[in-house]
């Protein structure tokens, strides 16, 4: 049986001895990995907020195990790139029609 990639940098920092320095940076993918999951998470969690499909008790669970402190910066960005994306999209039908209609 395999095992997973977060039990074997746990067993690293457990049964390897080594001195503190190379302690503290082992293992920097598995701490990377964790870090672009939470990301990802924080991302759908901001994601399903504005179009309003999530439910409560899911929404609870993601609230109890989130960074707090990036959410609002993750929400203000998803909001930017959501709304440049509409005006973009609103530019190119606008510019479109224009040189159909012969003006």
């Amino acid at each position: 049986m395999k095992k997973s990639r977060l039990l074997t940098c746990i067993t690293r920092y457990l049964l390897l001895p080594r001195p503190l320095a190379v302690l503290q940076y082992a293992c920097v993918s598995c701490v990377v990995r964790r870090k672009v999951v939470e990301l990802i998470r924080m991302v759908g969690m901001v994601l399903a907020s504005f179009f309003g499909v999530r439910k409560r008790a899911n929404h609870e669970a993601d609230l109890a195990n989130v960074n707090m402190m990036l959410l609002p910066f993750v929400a203000v960005a998803l909001a930017l790139v959501i709304g440049l994306l509409i005006v973009g999209v609103v530019e190119l039908i606008v510019d479109g029609t224009s040189s159909v209609q012969g003006f």
